[in-house]
């Protein structure tokens, strides 16, 4: 498999609403990535992955992903848009005072 490869098959699970699938490509490409220094798939990747884990009440797994990218970053997440970093982390906090 190829950088993003992964990527697009997580991406278009997630648009499907195969949940636990798209997690499981996304992670993939996450490990892809953090071997190959890809920076673009890794954040991509990395805000579509916390988006889900976050959604499925995984926070403490979605903080721990997003430390893997800036603080302005940001990347497009499917039937929610373009979210950053700061605007997951913020989603978070969130579902912790709930």
């Amino acid at each position: 498999m190829a950088p993003g490869d992964f990527y697009m098959l997580g991406s278009l699970q997630a648009e499907m609403k195969k949940i636990e699938p798209a997690i499981h490509s996304l992670e993939h490409e996450i490990q892809l990535s953090l071997t190959l220094s890809e920076s673009y798939y890794l954040c991509s990747s990395a805000i579509i992955l916390a988006s889900l884990l976050i959604e499925a009440g995984d926070i403490p797994e979605a903080k721990k992903i997003l430390k893997l990218v800036d603080p302005g970053e940001g990347g497009f997440i499917p039937h929610v848009g373009y979210k950053t970093k700061v605007e997951l982390l913020a989603r978070v906090e969130e579902k912790l005072k709930k």
